[in-house]
């Protein structure tokens, strides 16, 4: 699963808090922080803590899940049927 943090990032912004500043008062680990920067996952006790020190009404104002198995998925459809095409050419189907 992919994430982003843009909106998290953008919040911190609006409300004039550096990342460290902004991870040392909600509980957030160094670590935790380095991934949020790098877009990994956290966990879910982590968004958590984010979610209520920044007053937060959705996980929506801090995460996007970008969701790229319906992409690959469609990706491998299109490939197995450019093969079934190809091989009923040539006569193999």
């Amino acid at each position: 699963m992919q994430v982003s943090y843009n909106n998290l990032f953008k919040k911190l912004i609006d409300k004039g808090l550096k990342k460290t500043e902004f991870a040392k008062e909600a509980g957030i680990s160094p670590g935790t922080l380095a991934k949020l920067s790098k877009n990994e996952t956290i966990s879910m006790e982590n968004l958590l803590k984010i979610y209520k020190f920044l007053g937060c009404n959705s996980f929506d104002e801090i995460i996007e899940v970008i969701d790229w198995f319906s992409f690959i998925e469609l990706r491998l459809i299109s490939v197995w049927n450019h093969d079934l095409s190809f091989d009923s050419v040539q006569g193999k189907a």
